[in-house]
């Protein structure tokens, strides 16, 4: 307690620190009040501890607003250590969605509630379930950085449930339709590139920024280790995790040998003109072979990721190998790419039988397409 004496008297004043800044009382004549102020804001303090909501008396030294600390973090953490891409994601989901309504609210200010009302207007707004949980996520991140960071005493959105929505099929292509593809688009670059996606499960932007000095032809790998989005050629993949080693198959390996042969430039993969392909026309070209392989089905690019992984597991391949293979953080993303058709567990379910002759004892492997 500080005991401050002039000439008008003797007064008493009292602090406590809120997340590492002192917090005064007013002066007060008798010694009591000041013991008593102090007992009340450590009560507050307190509640601040259980409820991540900061009272108003405290607000006055904490005047950070949700648009500060984002910005902080999309600069210092998102921008250094993530893709360009998801730094754009993240940046145009905070400024589209989520600043115009919460943008101006100080940090402790925010609770529960309005991850809520953020819920409703998204979903006022037409979006579906999938896509309200990507946007919330963002939000969430940016709390969760600064909780951190200890500029958050809780993370008010730690109990924010996401939404349930009907999720979306996971569809890989048959062996049949990816040699009908291949056919189509000989001779167009497009067949390099989808070659190499469904059978090694690479991501677009992981084809697009291969290099040959990537290309081990002596240890039979690919190491992935830059990709190439619409910012341009860059040394860094999604996640460190995701810089890799991807065996080559006898499918792959040929065609990159033949591949070499041909190209002159660094680029595994260029466009007709031998430069980098726009990466902005993978899907375009995608639909168009499509539609030339008299395909009805829809797919994305990132559909031919989980064909490879599909069919890696339908013949045989073992999740945690294809784990390393995806660069995936965690088995549970790769289970999602590791579901088996029904067709191919009906067949499985012939592996054990009892009380008649013993069947099938092991799965048929399947060669993904030649060149």
């Amino acid at each position: 307690m500080q005991v401050i004496r002039t000439k008008k008297g003797t007064f008493y004043r009292e602090k406590i620190y809120v997340r590492g800044k002192a917090t005064h009382s007013p002066r007060f004549l008798r010694k009591t009040d000041a013991v008593g102020w102090k007992a009340r804001m450590e009560s507050e303090k307190g509640k601040f501890r259980s409820s991540g909501v900061l009272p108003k008396v405290f607000q006055e030294e904490n005047k950070v607003t949700l648009i500060d600390e984002a910005q902080a973090w999309l600069e210092t953490r998102v921008k250094l250590q993530l893709s360009a891409r998801t730094y754009e994601h993240y940046s145009a989901t905070l400024k589209r969605h989520i600043f115009p309504s919460f943008g101006h609210l100080k940090l402790q200010e925010i609770q529960i509630r309005h991850g809520h009302l953020l819920i409703k207007e998204l979903h006022e707004k037409g979006h579906n379930a999938k896509g309200i949980n990507l946007i919330v996520g963002v939000f969430k991140r940016v709390l969760i950085e600064a909780t951190r960071e200890n500029r958050l005493e809780k993370n008010p959105f730690q109990y924010l449930r996401e939404m349930k929505g009907t999720p979306r099929t996971d569809v890989y292509m048959t062996s049949e339709q990816i040699e009908r593809v291949l056919e189509v688009s000989r001779g167009h670059y497009f067949h390099s590139l989808f070659l190499l996606a469904v059978n090694s499960g690479m991501r677009r932007g992981e084809i697009a920024g291969l290099c040959w000095d990537k290309v081990n032809f002596h240890t039979g790998l690919i190491e992935i280790a830059r990709l190439r989005d619409r910012n341009g050629l860059g040394d860094r993949t999604k996640t460190f995790k995701s810089r890799r080693f991807i065996p080559m198959n006898a499918v792959a390996r040929n065609h990159l040998l033949t591949l070499k042969e041909k190209t002159k430039g660094d680029l595994v993969v260029a466009g007709e003109n031998g430069e980098a392909f726009d990466v902005n026309h993978v899907y375009r070209d995608l639909s168009r072979f499509l539609k030339e392989a008299e395909i009805k089905e829809h797919y994305r690019f990132h559909d031919l990721r989980h064909t490879f992984a599909s069919h890696f597991m339908m013949n045989g391949g073992n999740i945690y190998d294809l784990q390393k293979i995806l660069g995936h953080s965690s088995l549970e993303m790769t289970q999602r790419y590791a579901h088996l058709a029904p067709e191919h567990l009906i067949k499985a379910s012939n592996v054990v039988s009892f009380g008649g002759k013993v069947v099938e004892r092991k799965l048929a492997l399947q060669t993904l397409a030649p060149i």
